[in-house]
């Protein structure tokens, strides 16, 4: 910015400002590079990129996991099953558990945890 304002101030304004822009923006880059600031501009470029986002080996291995539980999920009692799926992906407390499915909420927080330390080991011999 700062040369695009030293530029405005000695000559007319370009007939393209932002091409102009773009240019100076590319030849600071330029004279980085050559003046070893930065071996390329990849180099550059990459010391600003930055992801939190899981590589495609952990994807695949997120879904691995995701299809043995699904696997070892499904092979549960149908209760147990829909107590599990209401508590974590109904986001539904044990309280709430226990009056649709008519016991106590002792026995919705056993029977659950139980049966999720079941999965658990399990699915430790897989990975």
């Amino acid at each position: 910015m700062t040369r695009l304002t030293r530029q405005l101030q000695l000559r007319e304004t370009p007939e393209q400002p932002t091409g102009y822009l773009y240019r100076i923006v590319m030849n600071i880059i330029n004279d980085n590079i050559r003046n070893g600031r930065y071996s390329s501009f990849v180099e550059l470029m990459s010391d600003d990129i930055s992801s939190n986002a899981p590589s495609p080996e952990e994807q695949v291995g997120d879904q691995r996991r995701l299809a043995l539980f699904a696997k070892h999920l499904n092979r549960l009692p149908s209760a147990t099953r829909n107590m599990i799926i209401l508590k974590k992906l109904h986001d539904k407390s044990t309280v709430e558990i226990s009056r649709l499915m008519g016991i106590s909420e002792k026995s919705v927080e056993k029977k659950i945890n139980r049966a999720l330390r079941d999965i658990e080991s399990k699915m430790s011999a897989y990975f």
